[in-house]
């Protein structure tokens, strides 16, 4: 059951980046599929409670992030609509948020690092080439 599991979980993952690098959008659903399959994944490798204080460590790390972002931009003079649509995509968001079932939570926060810091290289590269038109980064599809 676990191995089927990681099977959805990647077919998930390539469906979300296909339609980020697409057209810079993600269907909710996708997201809410990913977090049930992540939630059963983890059910099988650790206890309930184990899962829920990693869960909660993680999304206390990615909430810490969003209000420092939140903050950095308003004092920039933005407005939260803008860093929401502009600075960050809901995808992104959702993908985030959906990751913190994944894993534990020193994990997550090296994920979270190089994951933001691959996205950045990989588009930077690919705005070089000039294969990338987009001024979007698509940084679900890329983590």
């Amino acid at each position: 059951m676990d191995i089927l599991l990681s099977i959805i979980t990647i077919i998930i993952l390539l469906i979300i980046a296909w339609q980020d690098f697409k057209s810079r959008e993600i269907h909710w659903l996708l997201f809410l599929f990913l977090v049930s399959v992540l939630i059963g994944e983890g059910l099988f490798q650790q206890s309930f409670l184990h899962l829920i204080r990693e869960s909660v460590l993680n999304l206390t790390f990615l909430f810490s992030q969003g209000l420092l972002l939140i903050i950095y931009n308003l004092i920039k003079g933005k407005r939260i609509k803008e860093i929401l649509n502009i600075s960050f995509g809901l995808g992104d968001v959702l993908m985030f948020l959906t990751l913190i079932f994944a894993f534990g939570h020193l994990n997550y926060i090296i994920f979270y690092i190089l994951g933001l810091v691959f996205s950045l290289f990989i588009w930077l590269l690919l705005r070089l080439l000039s294969v990338e038109k987009s001024d979007l980064i698509p940084l679900a599809g890329l983590i």
